[in-house]
């Protein structure tokens, strides 16, 4: 069950709050992406998202797994605002920590143990190809929330839906 976790959470990424029905037709558009994929949803939508993962992982009982990953906006702001093309899009990849891996971890299973997981970021063009920041980098250091949460609404797993 755990093992499909990891793919529910990667479509909350991608597909947010669409049904449940699979678009064969961007499936078959390789070479484009549907803008829908990227949209805003009502902060109850998302909140209902996030209360089934969290759920999911018996969260209230648990402080090793990953409830959210905090990335550092102006990290981004200089990606898009200094990378060498227009950047479109940004593709979210989860990835081992590199201290789990020099820890003799190398391809290990890590469930969604929050010592162990990150998201590796990297920027595309409007034609699907990756823009390097500093011609070979990409963003990482993506910070497990909890425990470095930023202080205020941000501690809470879920949103303020007042």
């Amino acid at each position: 069950m755990k093992s499909n976790l990891l793919l529910i959470f990667t479509l909350f990424f991608l597909q947010a709050c669409r049904d449940n029905t699979l678009d064969t037709q961007y499936l078959q558009r390789a070479d484009t992406v549907d803008a829908s994929y990227s949209r805003f949803i009502p902060v109850d939508s998302a909140n209902k998202m996030i209360r089934s993962y969290l759920n999911s992982i018996d969260y209230t009982d648990n402080d090793t797994d990953l409830y959210s990953l905090m990335v550092d906006a102006s990290q981004l702001k200089k990606y898009i605002n200094e990378a060498p093309e227009t950047v479109a899009r940004f593709k979210l990849m989860f990835a081992h920590k590199l201290d789990y891996i020099n820890s003799g971890n190398t391809n290990t299973y890590a469930g969604y143990k929050r010592n162990a997981l990150t998201l590796v970021i990297a920027a595309c063009g409007e034609n699907g190809d990756y823009i390097y920041f500093n011609t070979n980098e990409v963003l990482n250091y993506s910070s497990p929330c909890p425990p470095d949460c930023p202080p205020g609404e941000a501690e809470s797993p879920i949103l303020d839906d007042n």
